[in-house]
């Protein structure tokens, strides 16, 4: 009575003075928030935050407002006052309360004179409160794009930004424990994360965390590739609300500053890739990403190109595109390397497609490598293998009949950084220089000696150098410069340099190997037969990892034979001859590999198709991959239908997959083909026999089937003559739907009860019923299978209770000191059971509902401490 009594005076006092309310609701709020942390008990804390709904009610703007100056982090006192905010009906109208987040969101968390702001990051957790009401998630869908979009720009703004003097203590509930560090950038991707969660994005949120795409969005450098991750995957799934985040970025392209522009622009490539970009006009897609060629930022130049590669996907653009390639090419000088990769990776697609015939000189292809080659000695691995990849790829498309100077000279200067980043030790780079000089050789003729191509350390090999100046007509002093203007060579190189300083020194140790002496090279007749097995040409079989440090030879080989300038054909068999040598050697799994990259290059000749679809067929089936083969099977045959080999795979395939039909279908088609093979007339004979098992398992199926279908109608029957309520809503009013929907929830009641307990008939036609008793006080329970509808429920509490079970630590839970109820959901009311009723008359009392097919009853001790504050805050008849 007391506290009913402080709700009345409190509202009262409120509406006298609510003229004057407005003046002082920050001080309100506040000191609410303050006096939390000292109110325990949970009805005086509900009195507490009354006013917070009371004040809503007239001034949602003001409460909001105050609401966005609490600390932060929020802890649960400020979370319990936007809860209170949020679940206060009718007074909050969600739909205003998100406009206001929103409109926080949109705000700087830094302002015009250079100060601090927490609006946006307070709006960002009292939106992450309001997601945790699943009520308010029809109303937060109708401006999710609005709010992601939102969430991301800020996610940039608060990267680095410290609002140390904003921010309140986060403790842990523990004692003696340190304040946990608040990252505001961390909270709000821990907002968006939330967002897509609650949205349905389960798929896209699980993809980010595989790629790591949060961590990117939270790196200043990296921000863009988190955001154009989160797009890319939102497309890859096929996200409902994409058409409305594209024509909402539209605008947004052109508004704020440049980490507004950065955000929105990383997004809005990737929605390129929509079909329905085609119905939006050009000026806003390939003009918009024409015009970030131009912008002085190099992230909006790198994205621009991205968007134009997706845009060149289709095919009306191709031309449009390739006639942007030098403007591209000539926004990535003097750009960081990590952005010339990403922007390398875009671009190769372009010059991929372009045709060397088409092309009327070299420029664009020099401009690429002059951008491309300083980036040979950046100190990042990915960034120097891409580039050097990239180059050699460039190189391919030069046409050598419009060789001109600045083409010699680009690729002259090319050869002594390849040449010394050979020498650094890194297999992975070192075999791309070897590739790319190979290409650089071709193009130019260069006859370089087979040492050049070689990682092997150079010292004391002084002829290889030599030659290699000999050849290109330099003198020594001309090999040193142009290893010297190289960025930090290899120590031992430079040493090396450094100590032949004359030229005479140079022709010296030229001459020196054509002197008097063993070659130094020759075999011993000792170990001449494992010299021999170094030799690529006398290999008995080839390692499985191919070290370039110890087999140059085989490791240029290789990049030679995987070229992806020879023709698809070409390509195809290797792979296949690949695959048939692992398939001999038992390794299923490479086998597969090397079909799938056979089958990746699209070859024209149908037949080999086939082969490699048959081939993979015949490796899955031995891995018990029965699906996957099956699928090589039938793609084998759609390129070659009377293949006798894919065929009999596919035959096999059914048979175990237990498909017996298809199996003998499969067998009779090989067998016109050839009537004689053993393996076809074996699986039909163990298909058909198999198959007509299988047909007279199912007839006594279909019978026992039916004879359940009778019991659960007649069970049916009885339970409706006994007036008993379900809790089911036929699709009609009509007792058929109602009798099948019934027979429908019998069927599926084993999925539903971990006990596989249902309702069941005697001969007499009385019922029994599986019964659940709970124990509140220690979230304990009791299942009885089988509670016949004429007992009574004190003799079973009777039984049951024969024995203190081992949680009744107070000793208290016997027969006579027991209460029974059941609820009413509906109405969220008790109802006691008295505990000489039997099951049946319980089951027939008019607010008395039985949900799954499995009456659940209250057990309570009477007139307990816990009895009576569980059953004082609910309705008991």
């Amino acid at each position: 009575m007391v506290q009913l009594a402080s709700e009345v005076t409190l509202c009262s006092v409120l509406e006298w003075y609510r003229h004057r309310a407005l003046e002082v609701i920050p001080e309100i709020m506040q000191a609410i928030y303050v006096q939390l942390s000292h109110i325990q008990e949970p009805r005086a804390r509900e009195v507490a935050l009354l006013p917070v709904s009371l004040l809503a009610s007239s001034f949602m703007t003001e409460v909001v407002v105050a609401l966005l100056m609490c600390p932060l982090p929020l802890d649960s006192n400020g979370a319990e006052m936007w809860r209170q905010l949020i679940l206060s009906k009718p007074s909050c109208d969600v739909r205003d309360l998100l406009d206001l987040l929103l409109n926080s969101l949109k705000e700087k968390p830094v302002t015009k004179k250079g100060r601090a702001s927490i609006v946006p990051l307070a709006a960002a957790s009292g939106l992450c409160e309001l997601l945790s009401v699943n009520s308010c998630l029809g109303r937060v869908r109708r401006i999710y794009p609005q709010l992601l979009l939102a969430l991301l720009i800020q996610v940039h703004y608060h990267i680095g930004l410290n609002l140390s003097g904003h921010m309140g203590s986060y403790k842990d509930t523990k004692k003696d424990t340190r304040p946990c560090a608040f990252v505001p950038v961390r909270w709000v991707v821990k907002v968006v994360k939330t967002l897509l969660l609650k949205m349905g994005c389960s798929y896209e949120a699980t993809f980010l965390d595989d790629q790591g795409g949060w961590e990117l969005m939270e790196q200043a450098e990296n921000h863009h590739r988190g955001v154009s991750l989160l797009a890319r995957a939102m497309v890859h799934y096929s996200c409902q609300e994409l058409c409305r985040i594209l024509y909402l970025l539209i605008p947004l392209l052109e508004r704020g500053d440049e980490k507004h522009k950065i955000t929105a622009t990383a997004f809005f490539v990737e929605l390129l890739q929509m079909d329905q970009v085609r119905r939006i006009p050009e000026e806003y897609s390939l003009g918009r990403m024409v015009e970030g060629l131009n912008h002085h930022d190099p992230v909006i130049k790198v994205l621009s190109i991205r968007g134009l590669v997706i845009l060149a996907r289709k095919t009306e653009k191709v031309a449009k595109v390739q006639a942007l390639l030098p403007f591209m090419v000539k926004g990535l000088k003097c750009v960081d390397g990590l952005l010339v990769m990403e922007a390398g990776r875009n671009l190769k697609t372009i010059f991929k497609g372009l045709d060397r015939k088409k092309l009327n000189d070299n420029s664009v292809c020099v401009e690429m490598l002059q951008v491309l080659l300083p980036h040979f000695s950046d100190p990042r691995e990915d960034v120097r293998s891409s580039c050097i990849n990239l180059y050699g790829k460039v190189v391919q498309k030069l046409r050598s009949s419009t060789c001109t100077p600045a083409v010699e000279e680009q690729l002259i200067s090319t050869l002594v950084p390849l040449l010394l980043t050979m020498q650094e030790g890194n297999t992975k780079v070192g075999q791309l220089c070897v590739k790319t000089l190979f290409r650089c050789s071709c193009f130019m003729a260069w006859a370089l000696p087979k040492k050049a191509y070689s990682q092997k350390p150079w010292d004391g090999q002084q002829q290889t150098v030599a030659k290699i100046c000999n050849y290109l007509g330099w003198d020594f002093v001309c090999f040193a410069h142009h290893c010297t203007t190289v960025l930090e060579p290899k120590e031992e190189l430079r040493q090396f340099v450094l100590t032949g300083s004359t030229e005479e020194r140079m022709k010296e140790a030229f001459q020196e190997q054509f002197q008097g002496g063993c070659y130094s090279g020759r075999f011993h007749e000792d170990n001449w037969e494992e010299e021999f097995e170094k030799i690529p040409l006398f290999m008995k079989k080839a390692p499985s990892e191919i070290d370039p440090m110890k087999n140059p030879d085989l490791a240029c080989l290789q990049s030679i034979i995987f070229d992806d300038e020879r023709s698809p054909e070409e390509q195809a068999k290797m792979y296949k001859n690949e695959g048939n040598d692992y398939f001999k050697e038992k390794d299923y799994k490479k086998a597969v590999t090397s079909y799938t990259e056979g089958l990746k290059r699209k070859c024209a000749d149908p037949d080999l198709n086939a082969v490699l679809h048959t081939n993979r067929a015949a490796a899955q089936y031995y891995m018990g991959n029965f699906r996957s083969a099956l699928n090589d099977a039938m793609a084998a045959r759609k390129r070659k239908p009377w293949h006798l080999k894919a065929i009999v795979r596919g035959a096999l395939c059914h048979l175990e997959l237990k498909n017996y039909t298809e199996a003998v279908n499969w067998c009779d088609d090989g067998l016109q083909i050839d009537a004689k093979e053993k393996i076809l007339l074996e699986v039909r004979a163990k298909a058909d026999k198999l198959k007509r098992t299988e047909q007279r398992d199912m007839r006594k199926a279909k019978l026992k089937e039916k004879k359940e279908q009778n019991e659960n109608e007649a069970l049916l029957q009885a339970i409706k003559a006994r007036n008993v309520r379900l809790v089911f809503e036929p699709a009609s009013e009509e007792e058929e739907s109602a009798s099948a929907g019934l027979c429908k929830l019998l069927d599926g009641l084993n999925l539903q009860n971990p006990y596989g307990a249902k309702p069941s008939m005697d001969d007499q036609g009385r019922l029994s019923w599986p019964v659940l008793f709970l124990y509140p006080e220690y979230a304990q329970s009791d299942f009885i299978a089988a509670f016949h509808e004429d007992s009574r429920f004190i003799d079973h509490l009777v039984e049951m209770f024969d024995e203190l079970p081992p949680w009744d630590l107070e000793r208290k839970y016997y027969a006579d000191n027991l209460e029974v109820y059941f609820e009413d959901e509906e109405r969220e009311e008790l109802y006691q059971v008295p505990p000489k009723s039997t099951l049946r008359q319980v089951l027939q009392h008019p607010r008395c509902f039985v949900k799954d097919l499995t009456p659940s009853f209250l057990v309570c001790v009477e007139s307990s401490v816990f009895s009576r504050r569980y059953f004082g805050a609910r309705n008991v008849q």
